[in-house]
This record gives structure tokens, sequence and C-alpha cells, in this order.
């Protein structure tokens, strides 16, 4: 149920991320943003807006969080183009340090 995945992401990736590291912290959170779009109307997330590639449809980003060992810590969709990778932070206060990539 993606509803429920949603409602639940967080605290499904906390205990995830504990089962992995336990108490430990990571030395480094590494972040990258990856732009799509979608063709039709279903899509909540997604929303009309600018987009470098020129494309019609509605754009929307993927952001997604690592460890330094490359392991997945966490994912976020987020609505129309997001240029700025702050906006992923919200995520990441939790963990450690952040190193954003500008694309």
């Amino acid at each position: 149920n993606p509803g429920w995945l949603r409602d639940n992401q967080e605290r499904i990736e906390d205990r995830l991320f504990s089962a992995r590291r336990g108490q430990a912290r990571p030395e480094l959170l590494l972040c990258d943003v990856t732009p799509g779009y979608l063709e039709g109307e279903k899509y909540d997330q997604a929303d009309y807006g600018y987009r470098r590639d020129k494309k019609r449809g509605k754009p929307f980003v993927i952001g997604l969080l690592c460890d330094e060992a490359d392991e997945p810590v966490s994912t976020e969709v987020f609505e129309g183009y997001t240029i700025d990778p702050v906006r992923f932070q919200s995520r990441a206060k939790r963990r450690l340090n952040i190193l954003a990539s500008r694309g």
C-alpha cells in the first residue's frame, strides 16, 4: 500500500538504519537529486514547471541519501522541478555531515 509506505517511511528508514549501523553514526552523507517527468494527470507529486531539457510533462525530482559506504539511507520524491538539494536536508539533519551534489 503506497499510502502506508509514505506514512511510515521515516520509521521504516530509522529501523533499517539502526539494524545495519547500530548506534554508529555515519561520518559522511552524500545527497544526489535526479529529475524526471511524468505524462498524464494521476500523480499528485508531479507538477508542471520549468525543465532544463525543455521536455513536456510533469517534472519531479528524486532525492537519494547514502552513507560513506554507498548504502542508501533515505529517498524522497519532490514536487515539481527542485534544483536546490538543500530541500533534501530535512532527511539528513538527523544523521551527520552533508555533501550535496549540485548536479
